[in-house]
């Protein structure tokens, strides 16, 4: 790390595999600020009867909250942000769903920098949840976000191990990345 320099850290993959547990946990253990996933707030009243339109200001919100959390970062000298997901996440549900992929998604997706990506394997139970729906799509959705992190060359670890086993697994590659 460079000195003074925030660490931007994604944790995304399918749903059900602890990305914001994982997300509250490292920012408590490195005392900062991580930014939550704006889609379940957003779908709450909405639930899953959503757009294209929601799914795209769920992205734009997504980003807007990110970019607030990171100045808050910044003035509290924080060393590290953790992100649960990011516009990868929004780019696969598109195509999962098959809607369009708008330009600004690819372009930002291309420009925005993080410092690395965690990605959560599916190693662990499925946990029943009313904003999810995709439990027996989860291996192929890994493999997608796999490939979209590749194909735009973003440094990423997988990230797996039950209970405190996955926490302990992510300080290690965050510490010795």
């Amino acid at each position: 790390m460079k000195n003074g320099s925030l660490q931007k850290i994604v944790v995304l993959g399918p749903e059900s595999t602890g990305k914001s547990s994982l997300c509250q946990s490292l920012a408590l253990h490195f005392d900062c600020l991580w930014v939550p996933e704006v889609a379940r707030t957003y779908l709450k009243d909405i639930q899953l009867d959503y757009t294209y339109e929601d799914i795209l200001n769920i992205a734009k919100l997504q980003y807007q909250t990110e970019q607030e959390y990171q100045k808050r970062a910044l003035e509290q000298n924080h060393n590290y942000l953790f992100i649960d997901t990011e516009w990868i996440t929004i780019k696969i549900w598109l195509e999962f769903y098959n809607f369009p992929i708008p330009n600004w998604l690819i372009e930002g997706i291309q420009s925005h920098d993080y410092d690395l990506f965690l990605l959560s394997d599916i190693d662990i139970a499925w946990q029943p949840d009313p904003l999810r729906q995709n439990k027996n799509d989860r291996k192929a959705l890994f493999k997608r976000f796999e490939d979209e992190l590749t194909h735009f060359s973003k440094n990423f670890l997988v990230i797996n191990g039950l209970e405190n086993q996955r926490f302990e697994n992510s300080l290690k590659k965050i510490t010795y990345k």
